[in-house]
């Protein structure tokens, strides 16, 4: 499946560069545009983070639970960013789907998936005609989730009384493992000049991201842990993106000048001539 991830990502990101928009001769100069509103869109398999939690990892080791100490996911993303000129300001949300990894020696099976936001400013290292890199800083936060299962047969389960749900020990599965940690990130962002009004374009991003301090794991059950192992964000993270983006023209002297004489004039039907 990380294969497949892998292939799809690189094949999404080659025809995203081969159909992005041309130059032509009836276009207009991109410098016309100084200011932009940006919608960027990230889907599954094509946005792809890897995640190191070393002490959870010796933890659940110590417990003859196999979790590797690198944990890739595939993400979903969305966000908003307004850009003018070389500065740009972007809010993002991320929504990194569970991998799983089943351990036949150890018959057991873990489950960790998360969820992010960001917010970032850049700046445009470089301007040409018809690409843009930016480098991004920003701060954010992240929860991450983890399972832990019994993979044994049906037989092996235990029973338990219905009635007794709430007071029954479960035996087979960890409660809910959450990880809640904020953190700095700093990415490399590739994109497309804009050279219409509405343009749709393909944004290739490569960053990192560092938890401020390290948090100690805790759980969404009503449960106080003792001892517990404590993390600090380490996430790569590749993003192929789709970005749909509204540009504004810069006005020369002469039509703000003819802007402002028309709002003037304009008595929006209240006074006819």
């Amino acid at each position: 499946m990380k294969t497949f991830s892998l292939f799809i990502f690189l094949l999404v990101g080659y025809a995203q560069t081969s159909l992005a928009q041309k130059d032509s001769v009836v276009i207009p100069d991109p410098d016309e545009y100084d200011w932009s509103t940006h919608l960027y869109l990230g889907a599954p398999y094509i946005n792809m983070s890897i995640g190191n939690y070393a002490q959870l990892k010796n933890a659940l080791n110590r417990q003859g639970i196999d979790f590797g100490r690198f944990q890739a996911n595939s993400m979903a993303s969305y966000g908003f960013g307004i850009q003018r000129q070389r500065v740009k300001i972007g809010l993002e949300i991320l929504y990194g789907f569970n991998s799983s990894y089943t351990s036949k020696k150890t018959a057991t099976q873990t489950r960790l998936g998360f969820q992010a936001w960001s917010v970032t400013v850049g700046y445009g290292l470089v301007r040409q005609r018809n690409r843009q890199w930016f480098l991004n800083a920003g701060i954010g936060s992240q929860e991450t989730r983890v399972n832990v299962y019994k993979t044994g047969t049906a037989s092996s389960a235990p029973t338990v009384s219905f009635d007794n749900l709430l007071n029954s020990p479960t035996v087979g599965y960890s409660p809910t493992l959450l990880h809640q940690n904020t953190f700095l990130e700093l990415s490399l962002e590739h994109t497309f000049r804009p050279k219409r009004p509405v343009s749709f374009n393909p944004v290739v991003k490569f960053g990192y991201r560092y938890g401020l301090k390290p948090k100690s794991w805790g759980s969404d059950a009503n449960i106080s842990f003792q001892n517990a192992p404590a993390d600090r964000l380490n996430q790569f993270f590749v993003q192929s993106i789709f970005v749909m983006s509204k540009n504004h023209k810069k006005l020369t002297p002469a039509e703000k000048e003819a802007r402002r004489k028309n709002r003037e004039a304009n008595t929006w039907g209240l006074n006819p001539q």
